[in-house]
């Protein structure tokens, strides 16, 4: 005969099991729409870009090879927009990027990425992601429609374990700068794990 008290027992951990499923599941979605910076990087090209696409029905996009993870996103965006789109593949000199075939041409570069990463609260890191860009639109014609820079900045705070996941590997442009352990862990941890195998041999 099955006592309350075990009753008690078994329904006391069949919810403690429940909790933890939900914090697993809950772990899992947190870690799945954490933006990597790439992505963040894309969404602030898209931002810089949008006033100087805005106006145009069709454009041609000179692509760049070191870009061409921001020109996916750009592409992505235009083409929602219903703007007819034609990617050259290759940079143009600036005095020739003028393109019949579209009302203008768009070209633009990176200025300056700044990917930075602080101590917040325990094992959480806050970042930074900044891109500064350059552009210039020139009309079928040749004349200048626009010839200026932008910068868009965005922050939040990630997990430090998140580290490699966010950062793209075949994207040097998506490397942060990391922050320094503190003097007392790099000085505390060699002494911790010296005197613990000390203790352990003796």
């Amino acid at each position: 005969m099955i006592s309350a008290r075990m009753l008690d027992r078994t329904s006391a951990i069949r919810s403690s099991c429940f909790a933890i499923v939900v914090l697993v599941l809950l772990s899992s979605a947190q870690s799945s729409a954490q933006d990597t910076n790439a992505e963040i990087l894309q969404t602030l090209a898209v931002s810089c870009l949008e006033p100087a696409t805005r106006p145009h029905t069709s454009l041609t996009l000179r692509s760049d090879r070191m870009t061409q993870f921001l020109d996916h996103a750009i592409v992505r965006e235009l083409r929602n927009h219903n703007v007819d789109l034609i990617v050259r593949d290759s940079p143009i000199a600036a005095d020739s990027i003028g393109s019949p075939e579209t009302e203008a041409s768009l070209v633009y570069f990176v200025e300056n990425v700044a990917i930075k990463y602080a101590r917040s609260r325990r094992r959480h890191l806050d970042r930074s992601v900044t891109l500064d860009l350059g552009y210039l639109v020139l009309h079928r014609d040749g004349h200048v429609l626009a010839d200026t820079s932008c910068s868009r900045t965005y922050a939040d705070e990630i997990p430090r374990s998140y580290l490699d996941r966010i950062e793209t590997a075949s994207i040097p442009l998506t490397k942060g700068e990391r922050p320094r352990r503190s003097w007392i862990r790099r000085y505390a941890e060699p002494v911790v794990v010296g005197a613990a195998t000390a203790v352990a041999v003796y």
